[in-house]
């Protein structure tokens, strides 16, 4: 029995209205049938007997029956227009054969997909280098532009040039992080101080500050941002605040509070 013969029979099944005989054809090929087509006979029922409420209770006739099986075979006929009048869906079709060409392309463009990615990954690769090259180059002028062309000279060749390093004494940022030094010189009017990647806290900024013996902030020497600069940072320090044993520290405050409501992150002592 075909598939169009089978829901034919499925729905007069749903209405009640098989001959004996038709009933134990139908009950034969639906048991012979896919679980797929079993399924979409057994839906195709349930929405028929939903209607069954709607239909007056009466006996039908042979014509209706005549008439219900016409109806459903066009309806099926007209949902199914282009296909062939008796073909079996229950026959596999043999699967359609894909263009030499077309496969050739495909393999080509998956080879030249592969050729983009690699040359993006080496391009990517020597564009970093580039950078790590050009800040390295960089640094001389960073140096000088924030000493003075007088100063680095003394910072390289002076036997009375000084550099005192900052320590962290404070990580509980939970990312020690962040360079700083001192460079002074007694024939200078001022210090300098150089930083250089300190960590960036929400809210937070930093300040350069002076600390008294007992460690407690003493007085604000200048504000020195909020971090995360990659580049070298420099701020001068006036030559009062520049004496054997003085010492300086950077300090973390609330954004706008002020350096001495701040915690100590570094500091160092003068020599």
């Amino acid at each position: 029995m075909k598939l169009q013969q089978l829901l034919e029979n499925a729905h007069m099944d749903a209405l009640g209205m098989l001959d004996a005989d038709e009933q134990s054809q139908f009950n034969k090929a639906f048991a012979s049938a896919p679980p797929a087509v079993r399924a979409q006979i057994r839906g195709e029922q349930a929405r028929v007997a939903d209607m069954g409420d709607l239909l007056p209770d009466v006996t039908p006739s042979p014509q209706l029956r005549d008439r219900v099986l016409a109806a459903i075979s066009a309806e099926m006929l007209a949902q199914s227009a282009g296909s062939a009048q008796g073909s079996d869906l229950y026959d596999l079709r043999a699967p359609s054969r894909v263009s030499r060409k077309w496969r050739t392309a495909a393999v080509g463009l998956i080879g030249a997909c592969g050729v983009l990615a690699v040359a993006f990954i080496n391009v990517l690769a020597i564009n970093t280098q580039i950078k790590k090259t050009m800040a390295v180059n960089d640094l001389p002028k960073e140096v000088t532009r924030g000493l003075g062309s007088e100063h680095t000279v003394d910072v390289l060749f002076s036997q009375a040039s000084r550099r005192d390093f900052f320590e962290v004494v404070d990580d509980s940022s939970g990312a020690i992080a962040g360079m700083a030094s001192v460079l002074h010189n007694p024939a200078w009017d001022h210090a300098v101080v150089a930083f250089k990647d300190l960590p960036q806290l929400a809210g937070k900024e930093y300040h350069l500050v002076t600390v008294d013996h007992d460690g407690q902030i003493s007085e604000e020497v200048a504000s020195i941002g909020s971090g995360n600069d990659k580049n070298i940072g420099t701020v001068n320090v006036d030559s009062r605040f520049v004496k054997n044993g003085a010492r300086l520290a950077i300090v973390v405050a609330d954004i706008g509070a002020g350096a001495s409501s701040g915690r100590i992150f570094m500091q160092t002592r003068l020599s």
